[in-house]
């Protein structure tokens, strides 16, 4: 064998070796990085939040979450998956269980709660306030929302609703500009629980963004005859104009009955989907 076959026989064997070494190393590095290094994990975990993030951690969402469940795509109660004595178990999304949840379709953002309807007629994304409340019991919702896009005409970001009528009695609708009727707010309600909503609509507000206050407040009324009869009203103060609110509806007690509560979120009124923030929300 020559010298200059030796050479490059040698050097070769130098490359192959270096080579694995260099693999070797890479291997060693990939492998520690993946198990031990926290912190690509951590700016990656920082994107995400950056991106969406949970609505648990802002105090001013907790004492209205800790009063709730999430309902969606349908009436049905939204489930998540949690570790308990080291199962994985399924729970519904409400109360305490919001700690640590997101979605899609429910999450936080630019610290404002974000809800997103699936596409389909009466899709939803909404919280359902516990508690089917007396119709003799005031009752207020306060929410400050923003419309981000819609691919329908209208959908529901706010309800006064009824269990056991399952009947909304007072809807705050955002509608597309149709027509006559400007882009905005409107106030949809029954008289009585099944009663057509035609007819039964009020503007509220222009625009895609504001802030509503459902005020329900019972009341008695004095007849003829001297007895009293129980009623209630319904009004929505708009942006804080608490001097001049928006009279909804002046309905009987009787005709309801127990079984009020509130609702928040996006619920398709036809096909499409829709996306809207709060700001703060407050029941």
């Amino acid at each position: 064998m020559t010298i200059k076959k030796r050479e490059e026989r040698l050097m070769n064997k130098s490359i192959r070796v270096s080579f694995k070494f260099m693999f070797f190393v890479f291997l060693l590095g990939a492998i520690s990085c993946s198990k031990d290094d926290p912190v690509n994990e951590t700016e990656i975990n920082e994107v995400l939040a950056r991106k969406k993030r949970t609505p648990v951690p802002y105090d001013k969402f907790s004492k209205a979450l800790n009063k709730a469940k999430l309902q969606g795509p349908g009436s049905g109660i939204i489930k998540r998956k949690i570790k308990k004595n080291k199962k994985d178990i399924w729970v519904n999304v409400e109360k305490g269980n919001f700690s640590g949840y997101k979605s899609s379709n429910f999450y936080m953002k630019d610290n404002q709660m974000y809800f997103k309807s699936p596409k389909g007629s009466k899709k939803r994304t909404e919280l359902r306030r516990f508690g089917d409340y007396s119709p003799s019991t005031s009752l207020t919702s306060t929410g400050n929302l923003k419309v981000h896009t819609t691919s329908h005409k209208e959908f529901t970001v706010m309800q006064l609703h009824h269990s056991g009528k399952n009947s909304p009695l007072l809807k705050i609708e955002y509608k597309a500009e149709s027509g006559k009727n400007a882009a905005g707010f409107y106030a949809v309600n029954r008289s009585k629980p099944g009663a057509s909503t035609s007819g039964r609509t009020k503007f509220l507000r222009g625009g895609s963004a504001a802030k509503f206050k459902i005020r329900y407040r019972p009341y008695n009324k004095k007849l003829k005859n001297g007895k009293l009869q129980a009623r209630a009203k319904v009004s929505v103060v708009v942006n804080n104009n608490s001097k001049s609110p928006v009279q909804i509806a002046d309905i009987l007690q009787s005709d309801w009955g127990t079984g009020f509560y509130f609702k928040a979120g996006a619920y398709n009124q036809k096909s499409g989907s829709a996306k809207v923030s709060f700001l703060s929300l407050d029941w």
